[in-house]
C-alpha cells in the first residue's frame, strides 16, 4: 500500500512543568516528518502547563495545543494530559476530544483527516488498576474510533508483560520487543476474544533518578489497513543535549546532564 504521508508520535510524561521542559525535545523531534506531541503530567493548564489554544516554538517550529484534559481524579493538577500537533498537521485535524470514562483517567484524542485516531492516557499508578482501565480504553476505542484504526500511547503503569491478559481457552502469547504483535486484550460478552497489536521497547523507560527499571511506556493500535507502524524508540530526556542520538548507544549523553523527567521520550514512526 502506497501511504500519503508520515508523522512521528512522541509520547512522554512530563511530570509536570511542560512550559519549561519542552525545549529539552528540540533536538529529538523530527525534522523530515510532522509531529504530534503527546503529553501525560503536563502540567496544571495555564500555570505549569499548557491550556487546549496555547502554541510554543520549539527548535523553530510552531506546535499548537488542539486538545487538553484534567484528570480530577489525580491528587496533583499537573497530571492532565495534552496533544500538540506540529503546525503543518493543522490541515490533517479533523477532530478532537477526551473520552473520560466513570472513576477513571481520561483518554485525550485527536481524528486525523486520514481516518485514524491517535489518543494518550496517563493510567492510575497500581497495576491492578491500570490494566482494567486500557482494556477499557481499548475497547471504548475499538467502539468509537474513525474507521481505519487507532493509537493509544502514553505512561500504562502496567507492563507489557501484563498483557495479554490470561484468557480461558486462549494460551499466553510469548511477547517479542521491538515487533509489533498481536495480542489479544478482552473476551466479550459471548466468549470471543478482542485483539489489538502492542509493540514496546526492549529497555525500561521509567525509573527514578536515572535508574530506569520499568516498562510502562509503549503503544497499543489497530490499524484496517488505514496506516503502518514503523518501529519504536526509547531516548532518555537530558537538559544537555546538543544533537539527537540513540540514548542507550551513547556514552556522552548517558553520563552528563540532568535528567528532565522520570520517564523516556517515546517515538514511534506512522505512514498514514
Amino acid at each position: 500500500m502506497n501511504y500519503a504521508f508520515g508523522i512521528m508520535i512522541n509520547s512522554w510524561n512530563v511530570q509536570g512543568g511542560s512550559k519549561e521542559k519542552l525545549s529539552s525535545l528540540e533536538h529529538m523531534l523530527s525534522s523530515s516528518y510532522a509531529n504530534l506531541l503527546v503529553l501525560q503530567e503536563e502540567g496544571a493548564p495555564g500555570t505549569t502547563g499548557f491550556k487546549k489554544g496555547n502554541d510554543v516554538e520549539i527548535g523553530g517550529r510552531r506546535y499548537i495545543c488542539i486538545s487538553a484534559s484534567i484528570d480530577y481524579t489525580a491528587e496533583n493538577l499537573r497530571c492532565s494530559t495534552a496533544i500538540f500537533a506540529e503546525e503543518i498537521l493543522r490541515p490533517h485535524i479533523v477532530g478532537t476530544g477526551e473520552y473520560i470514562p466513570e472513576v477513571r483517567r481520561p483518554i485525550c484524542y485527536v481524528d486525523l483527516a486520514a481516518g485514524v485516531r491517535v489518543a494518550t492516557v496517563h493510567a492510575t499508578a497500581n497495576v491492578s488498576s491500570s490494566v482494567l482501565e486500557i482494556k477499557n480504553g481499548i475497547g471504548w476505542l475499538d467502539l468509537d474510533a474513525p474507521s481505519n484504526g487507532w493509537i493509544l500511547t502514553g505512561d500504562f503503569n502496567s507492563c507489557p508483560g501484563d498483557y495479554p491478559l490470561h484468557i480461558a481457552g486462549n494460551p499466553q502469547i510469548a511477547l517479542s520487543a521491538n515487533k509489533s504483535q498481536e495480542i489479544p486484550y478482552a473476551a466479550n460478552s459471548i466468549g470471543g476474544i478482542c485483539f489489538c497489536n502492542m509493540l514496546f521497547d526492549a529497555n525500561p523507560t521509567q525509573g527514578r533518578a536515572g535508574d530506569r527499571t520499568n516498562y510502562y511506556d509503549f503503544i497499543f493500535y489497530r490499524s484496517d489497513p488505514g496506516f503502518a507502524v514503523l518501529n519504536i524508540n526509547n531516548r532518555i530526556v537530558r537538559e544537555c543535549r546538543t544533537h539527537g542520538c540513540m540514548d542507550f548507544m551513547c556514552g556522552s549523553c548517558t553520563n552528563s546532564g540532568n535528567y528532565v523527567s522520570d520517564h523516556n521520550l517515546i517515538q514511534t514512526m506512522v505512514y498514514m
